[in-house]
């Protein structure tokens, strides 16, 4: 969350850079929990595979 506060969006990969994880189904599965949570959204027009994270 402390990244989505300097950048306006987030990729799965910029993502487990930040967080250490070498998964990307683990952070897959936190993203859609912060999502979950109303923290984040996905950024709209992109595909699943190239999807993007936002704060809301």
């Amino acid at each position: 969350m402390n990244y989505l506060l300097v950048h306006e969006e987030i990729t799965n990969r910029i993502a487990r850079q930040v967080a250490g994880i070498e998964s990307g189904t683990v952070m897959k599965n936190i993203l859609y929990r912060l999502r979950k949570k109303g923290f984040i959204e996905i950024v709209p027009g992109r595909s699943r595979i190239d999807a993007k994270w936002r704060k809301v």
